[in-house]
């Protein structure tokens, strides 16, 4: 009993907390990754080009921070089992467009800059081993958002290229 009551207290700390955080800003790359599956939706990729980006994702997440941001998040949770709602709550929140929540978050910059620096040196370990074992170059954030935008670019210029006139189904042409 004792246990699901600090568990209720932890997830209405939780719903407080994320009531208080703010949208993401408009330049954003979750917008910008947004903005992307809507342009893709539009103008599908081949099953070649499909093929190739699962692969670059694939290797971003496996060779970049991917990797070790999963297994400490994982761990986390291991070790201390209610890191799971803080956890389940984030991807709720960038899912509905609003900031996660996380030690960076509450900082100053100053020191929000150094946790960040922290962060990616601990995430960025297992990444950097497994592509030193692969013979490949470890993979940054920026490069893997220049893959990305790679990809959104070239869907961006074949969506423009294919534009069709679209005639609305309600709309009569008078042809004389």
């Amino acid at each position: 009993m004792a246990q699901k009551k600090s568990f209720l207290k932890l997830l209405s700390i939780f719903i407080l907390l994320s009531a208080c955080t703010p949208l993401k800003s408009e330049d954003s790359t979750a917008q910008q990754a947004l903005q992307g599956v809507k342009t893709i939706a539009h103008r599908p990729l081949s099953q070649e080009e499909s093929k190739e980006l699962m692969g670059d994702v694939a290797g971003n997440w496996f060779y970049g921070q991917g990797l070790g941001s999963s297994a400490l998040t994982l761990g986390t949770i291991v070790v201390f089992p209610p890191y799971a709602v803080l956890a389940l709550g984030n991807v709720i929140l960038n899912l509905s467009g609003y900031e996660s929540i996380g030690v960076g978050t509450v900082l100053p910059e100053e020191q929000k800059e150094s946790w960040d620096s922290f962060y990616d040196s601990v995430t960025s370990g297992p990444g950097r081993f497994t592509s030193a074992v692969a013979g490949k170059e470890f993979v940054t954030n920026d490069m893997a958002k220049q893959t990305i935008a790679r990809y959104l670019e070239k869907t961006e210029v074949k969506a423009s290229q294919d534009k069709r006139l679209d005639i609305p189904a309600n709309q009569q042409w008078n042809v004389e």
